[in-house]
């Protein structure tokens, strides 16, 4: 059937991880399928939209991929590599004709430790501000973030950076150090105020987690993790809540990933990076359990 793709569906499949974005009230351009999906997300879930689950600890960071698989998307996960003019590599887990990035490992081969990225979608909030004028799509963002991370040869990936993201997504940054492991995550258009961008610094807690509640609707806080007040989306309160009862985030980010509800039917991949090691798991469900794969040093080579 991709036979019969045309240039602009090729361009409208780069959106896929803006679809929360674009299925938003504050989206002005009317029409009954959009407003049809629209009803449909504010019942449940947009069809079609990424969600996952981030988490950082002392050891590692952690993420589960969770995408409405029809059995496609696990068994065509794919594995990009890029090379830089610099020597560096950048491993990125994707699906075919998606172009842009979700979740990347970067090696600047200059023995300083391996980077990886992950982002999370999200709802704008209520007084998000419909400008797209000078933004890019979230996916584009973040490997243009990755190559201006290792072209620049940056000491860390900041997570800000111009031109900036079209709408709400989170992004979660980590690296191994000779002080622990250390990382944060970026919530972009999620700050104090309208327009603005926080983020969290791992240093201050003992772990983090992210799954796709607004950062700005959050409620009752607790260690590194928050629950949200309204747009549930992709049952980021459930999932939230069997991390915190399970109390296993700050030693065991791979089992928190494989807790019910985190590791779902929806639950495409998983990528883990402890130190400089990196494990893949993929499946058409449920990936978090199943079998690991490490990825080899031969991954990151130059030649």
């Amino acid at each position: 059937f991709l036979s019969r793709w045309t240039k602009l569906e090729l361009c409208r499949l780069q959106m896929l991880p803006d679809l929360k974005l674009f299925l938003s009230p504050h989206n002005p351009k009317q029409s009954m399928p959009r407003q049809l999906l629209t009803f449909l997300a504010a019942r449940k879930e947009a069809p079609g939209c990424v969600g996952c689950t981030a988490l950082l600890n002392q050891h590692g960071i952690y993420r589960n991929m969770d995408w409405i698989s029809l059995g496609v998307l696990g068994t065509y996960t794919i594995l990009i590599k890029r090379k830089y003019p610099t020597g560096a590599v950048s491993v990125e887990v994707g699906v075919p004709l998606l172009l842009g990035t979700v979740t990347a490992v970067v090696d600047r081969n200059d023995y300083t430790p391996r980077r990886m990225v992950a982002m999370n979608v999200t709802n704008p909030c209520d007084d998000f501000v419909w400008n797209l004028r000078g933004r890019i799509p979230a996916a584009y963002y973040n490997r243009f973030l990755v190559s201006k991370a290792v072209l620049e040869a940056a000491d860390e990936m900041e997570g800000i950076s111009e031109p900036p993201p079209m709408g709400p997504f989170h992004l979660t940054i980590g690296r191994a150090s000779q002080f622990g492991f250390q990382g944060k995550m970026v919530h972009f258009y999620q700050g104090a105020d309208p327009g603005t961008h926080t983020s969290r610094q791992l240093g201050r807690s003992e772990f983090l987690v992210s799954c796709n509640g607004n950062f700005r609707d959050r409620v009752r806080e607790e260690a590194g993790t928050y629950l949200v007040r309204a747009r549930n989306a992709m049952h980021t309160n459930e999932r939230t809540e069997q991390i915190r009862a399970a109390g296993t985030a700050a030693q065991d980010g791979i089992g928190s990933l494989q807790l019910s509800h985190v590791n779902n039917f929806e639950t495409v991949y998983t990528v883990s990076m402890e130190g400089d090691t990196v494990v893949l798991r993929v499946n058409n469900g449920f990936a978090a359990t199943s079998r690991a794969i490490t990825l080899p040093d031969a991954c990151f080579a130059y030649n």
